[in-house]
């Protein structure tokens, strides 16, 4: 039988720094067909990871298998197989079947290095399945996450720190970013600094489970499936005051945090930084700030875990005052107002 597009072995993603241990998992789809035996090839490089004979745990279906064995063919190179004389994984499985350890080297290593880990020779049972290679990261804060301002533990100044530079408020420093980026995503927004928060509360969070040195999930798919939006409202207040609302419309989950941005042309309006006010739907919220980045662009970020916008509600977050600098440009003025940019959770809003 020929395998088909849903039979294939994939190796996970993993980060750490030097001296860390960090797990790869191995999962096993084999949707056409039955697997009683396998065998692979796993590449990796040894400048940045090392391998023991024998660091691997069996999971799943493979659990109960009376033969496995590894085998190093080279520092960098792993060779893996196993076999069920009594039985197979049933035709129509997806499970774990087992990780690798590996000790982190990498001691000169840069923060983000990235190094592949590849699959390879898939043979026996799994021959002519497609193969999903993984990579390693060195992540050198993963094990300070949240301790933005490097004083050993985790507070609520840390959250704040780490709002701050959402906000564009604070120019952080390399490490300080790395720290306060707590679902390791690359950015800084507002679900960082509600992460770190809930994690000073000792309230479980998806970012520190990430951050944890075993295999990283699949990609935070957080907001995925949301259907909500952001829209603006626009009125003139007086001869040289246009107020402009965002409003929102929730999605099918609560929102506890929100990012977002106000885009104008600033040859027509500017905004001063105490010109805004919290909607009703923000308005008790434990954090929320307006901050003007640049002429042109304001950036509104808020955060509660204990007064989270309830999934499918609607109202204003927030109203910023814009300030004409003619008049008789209104029409031009507010023709180039725009809400963009969503982050934290609302990342996958859409903005009209």
């Amino acid at each position: 039988m020929t395998p088909g597009p849903d039979d294939f072995l994939q190796i996970s993603d993993a980060a750490g720094a030097p001296g860390d241990t960090v797990v790869f998992t191995i999962l096993l789809s084999n949707d056409t067909i039955p697997v009683s035996d396998l065998q692979f090839d796993l590449m990796f490089d040894d400048s940045a990871l090392e391998y023991t004979d024998g660091s691997y745990t069996l999971s799943g279906p493979l659990v109960n298998w009376p033969w496995h064995e590894d085998n190093m063919i080279d520092s960098d190179h792993i060779r893996f197989a196993a076999l069920d004389w009594n039985s197979s994984i049933p035709a129509g499985s997806a499970d774990i079947i087992l990780s690798f350890e590996f000790t982190v080297l990498c001691s000169g290593c840069a923060h983000g290095d990235q190094f592949d880990m590849d699959l390879t020779n898939l043979t026996g049972g799994i021959s002519g399945f497609t193969d999903y290679d993984g990579e390693f990261t060195v992540d050198l804060c993963i094990n300070h996450i949240g301790d933005v301002d490097f004083n050993g533990l985790i507070t609520p100044a840390d959250a704040a720190l780490a709002f701050y530079i959402a906000l564009g408020m604070y120019n952080p420093s390399a490490d300080e970013f790395c720290r306060a980026d707590a679902n390791r995503d690359g950015n800084v927004t507002s679900g960082d600094a509600l992460c770190i928060f809930k994690e000073y509360l000792g309230i479980p969070n998806e970012c520190f489970a990430k951050s944890a040195g075993g295999p990283l999930p699949a990609r935070d798919a957080r907001g995925k499936a949301e259907s909500g939006s952001l829209r603006l409202s626009i009125e003139r207040d007086g001869l040289h005051t246009v107020e402009v609302s965002v409003v929102l419309q929730a999605g099918s989950q609560s929102v506890e945090d929100l990012q977002f941005d106000v885009r104008f042309d600033p040859r027509y309006l500017s905004f001063a930084n105490d010109d805004w006010r919290a909607g009703p739907l923000t308005g008790d919220w434990y954090l929320r700030k307006a901050h003007c980045l640049a002429p042109g662009s304001v950036r509104f970020a808020g955060l509660d875990w204990t007064r989270a916008i309830e999934p499918g509600a609607r109202g204003t977050v927030a109203v910023f005052e814009l300030r004409l600098t003619d008049p008789k440009f209104y029409s031009q003025a507010i023709s180039g107002i725009e809400v963009a940019n969503p982050r934290g959770g609302i990342a996958s809003y859409a903005t009209r």
